[in-house]
C-alpha cells in the first residue's frame, strides 16, 4: 500500500498525485473537509493497488467563504 498526501479538499472530494501513473486521483470525502485524517483507497489506475491518503493541516482547502469560515473556526 502506498501512502500519499492530499494536495487539496473541498466540500465534495480531496485529490493526490498517483506515484504510479502521475495523473491527480480524485474520491468524495463525504462533505468532511474539516477532519484531519488517514483514508484508505483504491486508486483509479488501470491496475488498481491501495493507497493511504493523509489529510493534514498541509492540504489546501478550496472552500466556499461560509465553510471557510467554518474550517477556520474548527482551528481555534
Amino acid at each position: 500500500m502506498s501512502k500519499v498526501h492530499a494536495e487539496w479538499i473541498d466540500e465534495h472530494q480531496f485529490a493526490y498525485l498517483c506515484y504510479d501513473c502521475d495523473k491527480y486521483h480524485r474520491h468524495g470525502c463525504c462533505n468532511d473537509f474539516i477532519t484531519n485524517r488517514n483514508e484508505h483507497r483504491l486508486s483509479h489506475c488501470e491496475t488498481p493497488t491501495g493507497v493511504e491518503i493523509s489529510i493534514t493541516k498541509l492540504t489546501k482547502r478550496l472552500l466556499n467563504k461560509d465553510n471557510m469560515k467554518i474550517y477556520e473556526q474548527s482551528l481555534k
